[in-house]
């Protein structure tokens, strides 16, 4: 889509944009609601009551555990989703791109993430003899509703966002975000090891090391990337079976950069010649310059006569009107 199109797509209302002012609707509510809901539970944390729990004293705070960075980045992500509903009527069209762009990777990022923390909780949870005080010292007095709000209710919100919103790319980008979360949060676990003299999570302390930790690691590194590439699978096969989007603002996948189309080799504009310029050969064929001093040539066109050296070889290139085309000058011999 050119620039200027979308410059101007950009600046409709919500409602022409995405072509179904309900699905607007659903997606700008469902995003709402994340965003109240997650930025409650998360202020929770910092309550009287939640400084009973293991997690509210030493080092690294909460954010020992990966319950807890999941859904720090998951109520960021609801917060900047809200942003970008609400900026659909502003007038810098590059950055609406930059925070659909951010806001999609992120989105991404987050469904992965958070899908590994309800499998893994309750994966323990089920396998081991202490249930949930194997996780996260689940024996300490807690609201009931907690640890739905942070191991149910944040897969239930990802995997809705990306059914309910705008078509998440599942980029290389969110890739990247998810590997490097991969290999952050167990080096994270080691420097709180290192601190602490022992592993936020009880399981942990249980298995023998290095073996357990390599284990659980590896274990968390499959299931996000398996749920990360689940949802790629996901938008492919929307995507291919979608129709085209109404006219509108662009989608997180029309914002992504594209890069600019190479000129066609085959094609090269020669000027500054006239009648009487000397023949030109061409890979499969030779032909006269006509008189009106242009000629398109592919590639390996040669001078005769006088020995001159290969055209290519002496050409000077100078950007074209036409991003298809290349526009070349000869030198002063030619002309």
């Amino acid at each position: 889509m050119p620039a200027a199109s979308r410059t101007a797509l950009s600046m409709r209302p919500a409602s022409v944009r995405r072509g179904s002012g309900g699905g607007a609707d659903r997606q700008t509510l469902l995003h709402l609601a994340g965003m109240m809901v997650f930025s409650y539970v998360w202020m929770w944390h910092l309550s009287e009551r939640a400084q009973s729990l293991p997690g509210a004293s030493g080092f690294g705070w909460f954010f020992r555990y990966m319950t807890f960075c999941s859904f720090t980045l998951q109520t960021i992500t609801s917060i900047l989703q809200v942003l970008a509903d609400l900026s659909q009527e502003h007038k810098a069209p590059k950055m609406f791109r930059l925070t659909v762009r951010l806001v999609d990777d992120l989105s991404c990022f987050t469904f992965a993430v958070a899908c590994t923390v309800t499998v893994m909780y309750y994966g323990v949870e089920k396998s081991m003899k202490g249930g949930a005080v194997s996780v996260e010292g689940g024996a300490h007095d807690r609201p009931p509703w907690l640890n739905w709000a942070v191991h149910v209710l944040n897969s239930i919100y990802a995997a809705a966002d990306v059914l309910l919103s705008e078509p998440r790319t599942f980029s290389l980008t969110a890739a990247g975000y998810v590997a490097a979360f991969c290999v952050a949060y167990p080096i994270w676990l080691l420097v709180i090891k290192q601190v602490m003299s022992s592993f936020p999570y009880p399981i942990l302390e249980k298995l023998p090391f290095p073996h357990g930790f390599i284990f659980l690691s590896l274990a968390g590194w499959i299931s996000m990337l398996a749920f990360f590439y689940t949802g790629r699978f996901f938008h492919r096969v929307t995507s291919r079976n979608a129709p085209p989007s109404p006219s509108g603002t662009p989608t997180a996948a029309e914002a992504k950069p594209r890069r600019r189309a190479r000129p066609d080799a085959s094609e090269t504009v020669v000027v500054g010649h006239d009648a009487a310029a000397a023949e030109k050969t061409v890979e499969g064929g030779g032909g006269a310059l006509p008189q009106n001093g242009k000629v398109r040539r592919g590639k390996g066109a040669v001078a005769e006569g006088g020995g001159a050296e290969p055209i290519a070889a002496r050409l000077r290139p100078r950007r074209a009107s036409s991003p298809k085309k290349r526009v070349l000058t000869l030198p002063a011999e030619f002309g």
